[in-house]
């Protein structure tokens, strides 16, 4: 079964024990105004954690020693409580026979409550969530976020459980606002964020497997991005190497090994052993030394002409752009005039028009409108040689470092045959050359191979796409669009038989998003957000709408869901009767709690209030039939002796009714 709210009450400073008892389905506390119903609400918040102490101040906040809420469990009782204004909270868990109920009477008084069961604030609210089977404490998806922002993510907390088992008084027909606790905009992101987490669609092994699989994704990443580097590193290896075997090549006549450098450098360690094996030789016939000189000459040959080729396309375009610069500069110096005015000249004499002036006045502003095109066009220009000349350089430079590669080698080549006929001992000089080799081989092999990042670099493909589909199997996507559905189909259901306008039935259409949390109804293919609606009515039927969505949804959802199907609901009659204040006789009136404008649709309310009524029970009693579980609805109000459809009795629904003494009696 699923936990419900057995008792909540007060123990007064006197020992008096002041509560209501409650069952599953529907409970009312009916009563007149100022007699402690609204209090319950906010004892049931209190006890759960709540940091703020709102129990309307008044007779029972002048006599309360302690609040408490009792839970109905499987094989016992939770009892929580609190004393006023304090921190710590009383939590333990109980056996049936261990709640003091003497013949249905509860009796506790302060001295039950023992010293040893307050707790601290933090571990409180913690032992309040495992209680309700809350165990994620760590939600993070990425350790980096939690290093960036210095701290971490705020874990799922009972008190987010609130807004989706709280409608107050203010928010029960509120236009503006749907969930309490929503108007602090961090509480509400988190109650957004952490609703999946409340529903059992993830748990802590999925933010886990989340955290591993950002790190090996960022681990891709760094060796993805190391390819490049890796690449050029191995270029550069196979010409270095490549310039070694070379050299050998030029001293001995023969090839030290039947390999090509870069076979060389896939498998380094097994050919550094056939190259120690391998004794010194050389063909003193070979014209290999000879060869190899004329081969660099050759390649260094091309790749100054190359050079020589770009630095001349580089003199042109910097050439270009420096006449272009001149040119602007120059025709951006000219002083032109911005308009012309014509004056009509005569012949003072003859008084004939010249016109002369009036064609030479059209040279003139077609000559402007050339030189507006051309200051216009030179900028744009230089703007479209600056990137290419900046190309330029780039290659001049590895032209002139593959020219001085070149030059080194040649060099290098020239100086060995000095040695020779300096020392007249080859020999010598061509164990140099080897010993040269195996001394690069053992190197590359020391350093972190090419192949150990390929292997690292398939590892962790591997590990991401296991990873990947470990959490693809929690199908989080598709559950959150299921429970929309769920809802949507529950909302309709309640929603057709309420007392709507017109204008939004026929039939209904009622939406709420887990993405966003909104609700809106479709009426005439129009999305009508709630703030939209008019009426009062309309704003109270979309929060029962949705809220009893809800906890259908909790009860359909089983153990896997953390959140206890139980709602309060604040003064829901308040639309149709909001003159609660004149509400002071013994005997339930509805005439004096209406508005003089609508006593003539008295028994129109009336109907509308009975009707709600009637489709709250039966949602519990269809829910507990669908599901196995029956949700809990306590509803604090005015409205008494209704008359119930089906054979339903109202009073078998009040649990208390306050109108000749209230919650604390005098």
């Amino acid at each position: 079964m699923k936990p419900y709210v057995a008792f909540i009450g007060v123990v007064d400073k006197k020992e008096q024990c002041h509560y209501v008892e409650f069952s599953q389905g529907l409970n009312v506390v009916t009563g007149k105004s100022s007699t402690g119903k609204s209090a319950l609400i906010e004892i049931f918040d209190y006890c759960l954690a709540s940091s703020e102490y709102t129990i309307p101040v008044g007779k029972i906040t002048e006599n309360a020693a302690i609040y408490f809420t009792i839970f109905k469990k499987e094989n016992g009782y939770l009892v929580v409580a609190r004393k006023p204004k304090e921190r710590k909270g009383f939590y333990q868990e109980i056996a049936n026979d261990d709640l003091p109920l003497t013949e249905g009477i509860l009796e506790v008084n302060n001295k039950w409550f023992k010293l040893g069961y307050f707790i601290a604030e933090h571990n409180y609210k913690k032992k309040l969530g495992l209680f309700f089977g809350l165990n994620v404490n760590d939600i993070e998806t990425n350790n980096d976020d939690r290093n960036f922002f210095g701290k971490r993510k705020p874990s799922p907390s009972i008190r987010s459980f609130m807004s989706f088992m709280l409608q107050h008084q203010n928010l029960i027909a509120n236009k503006h606002a749907v969930f309490y606790r929503f108007d602090e905009k961090e509480k509400r992101e988190q109650a957004i964020d952490h609703f999946k987490i409340f529903l059992g669609f993830v748990d802590q092994s999925y933010f886990l497997k989340k955290q591993e699989l950002a790190e090996l994704e960022k681990k891709k990443r760094r060796i993805e991005l190391s390819l490049p580097k890796r690449q050029q590193l191995l270029q550069q290896r196979e010409a270095k190497l490549n310039s070694k075997l070379q050299e050998y090549h030029a001293l001995s006549g023969v090839p030290l090994v039947n390999a090509n450098s870069l076979d060389i450098l896939k498998e380094p360690l097994s050919w550094l052993d056939s190259i120690k094996d391998k004794k010194v030789d050389f063909d003193a016939s070979s014209d290999a030394n000879t060869k190899l000189i004329a081969e660099l000459e050759k390649a260094m040959k091309v790749e100054f002409s190359a050079l020589r080729k770009l630095e001349g396309e580089f003199r042109a375009i910097n050439s270009t752009i420096e006449i272009s610069s001149n040119y602007f500069k120059s025709i951006s110096a000219i002083n032109y005039p911005h308009e012309i005015t014509e004056s009509i000249n005569e012949c003072p004499f003859c008084n004939s028009v010249i016109d002369k002036l009036e064609h030479e006045a059209d040279e003139l502003t077609k000559a402007i409108n050339w030189l507006n095109d051309e200051i216009s066009i030179q900028k744009p220009q230089q703007y479209d040689y600056e990137p290419k000349l900046q190309s330029l350089k780039l290659e001049i430079g590895s032209k002139k470092e593959a020219v001085a590669t070149l030059k080194r080698k040649i060099d290098g080549v020239v100086a060995n045959n000095k040695e020779v006929e300096k020392r007249q001992n080859l020999r010598e000089q061509i164990m140099k050359a080897k010993l040269s080799i195996e001394i690069y081989l053992e190197e590359i092999i020391n350093d972190k191979t090419p192949k150990d990042t390929d292997d690292q670099l398939k590892s962790l493909v591997d590990k991401i796409k296991g990873l990947n589909k470990e959490l693809k199997a929690y199908a989080v996507d598709k559950k959150i669009s299921e429970a929309e559905k769920e809802l949507k189909e529950t909302m309709d259901s309640i929603g057709q038989n309420l007392d709507f306008e017109e204008f939004y039935k026929n039939p209904i259409d009622l939406n709420f998003s887990l993405e966003s949390f909104d609700i809106w109804l479709k009426a005439k293919k129009e999305k009508v957000f709630l703030r939209s609606m008019g009426s009062g009515a309309n704003w109270l039927y979309c929060h029962l709408s949705l809220f009893l969505s809800l906890q259908k949804l909790f009860c359909s959802l089983g153990d896997s869901c953390s959140i206890p199907p139980i709602l309060f609901i604040d003064q829901p009659t308040q639309v149709y009767f909001p003159n609660v204040a004149n509400d002071n006789a013994e005997k339930f009136n509805v005439e004096k709690i209406s508005t003089i404008n609508r006593l003539e649709n008295v028994d129109e309310d009336i109907k509308s209030v009975e009707n709600f009524f009637n489709e709250i029970i039966k949602f519990c009693e269809d829910t507990e039939f669908e599901t196995g579980h029956m949700p809990q609805i306590i509803i604090s109000d005015h409205a008494d002796d209704l008359n119930l459809s089906e054979g339903r009795v109202f009073e078998n629904y009040v649990r208390a009714r306050w109108r000749n003494r209230g919650f604390i009696a005098d």
